[in-house]
């Protein structure tokens, strides 16, 4: 906004120097059209004044060889230089007056102008700000959006690390737990064949004892038997 701003000083200050340049050319060319007005002025005043002189010269001359005859002329130049300064004086009022006239219209096309360009620079500083803010929206709106992504790829992140880092603690409680519950039960297995190995031997022993027991009977039976015979 402040470069708008700026470019908004920037081209009032140039408008201003454009004014003032044709203020001053304006200026300029009334001072020469007035000095070539005062010099026609006074060129025909110093007509005016040679022809009076003129006119009361030949007069003084006329006079002396027939006042009646150039007191007409006379007169009738008199009258004539009279009608012909009427005459300047009003072409002087008109032509002061269409100077007036041409700076009043001109400095009514300069406002016009400036106006013009003011509303044109005021327009230009809204749809610049309009687009401007369109263009914030639309970065935002797309900073906005890759926020969002990279947010959610984040934390799609972290929570794939924390899951796996769950699934192997619970992969390793499991283990352990199925670990202590083989070892108890290699425990209760081994205890039991212990006992039954420990039966199983014993009822083998009792066995043999008998075996032998008997065999022994058997042996001494024959053994008297034997002595019975020999005697």
């Amino acid at each position: 906004f402040s470069f708008t701003q700026l470019q908004a000083n920037i081209r009032v200050c140039l408008t201003k120097r454009r004014l003032e340049r044709g203020h001053n050319a304006a200026t300029e060319i009334q001072r020469v059209w007035r000095g070539f007005i005062c010099q026609i002025l006074l060129q025909v005043d110093m007509l005016d004044i040679i022809t009076v002189q003129s006119i009361i010269r030949r007069h003084i001359g006329s006079s002396r060889y027939s006042k009646s005859l150039n007191a007409a002329s006379t007169l009738q130049r008199f009258f004539r230089c009279i009608a012909a300064k009427r005459l300047f004086l009003h072409l002087k009022t008109m032509n002061r007056a269409a100077i007036k006239i041409q700076g009043i219209a001109r400095g009514f096309s300069i406002r016009k102008k400036i106006a013009r360009e003011e509303k044109s620079i005021r327009l230009q500083s809204v749809v610049r700000g309009w687009l401007a803010r369109c263009f914030f929206n639309s970065t935002m709106a797309s900073v906005l959006k890759i926020q969002s992504i990279v947010r959610c790829f984040i934390t799609r992140s972290k929570f794939l690390a924390f899951s796996s880092k769950v699934l192997r603690l619970q992969s390793n409680l499991r283990q352990y737990k199925q670990r202590k519950i083989y070892t108890r039960i290699l425990k209760s297995i081994i205890s039991v064949q212990s006992i039954v190995r420990l039966k199983i031997v014993s009822r083998t022993l009792g066995h043999m004892n008998k075996s032998s027991t008997r065999i022994q009977q058997v042996f001494r039976k024959y053994k008297v038997r034997e002595e019975k015979s020999i005697r």
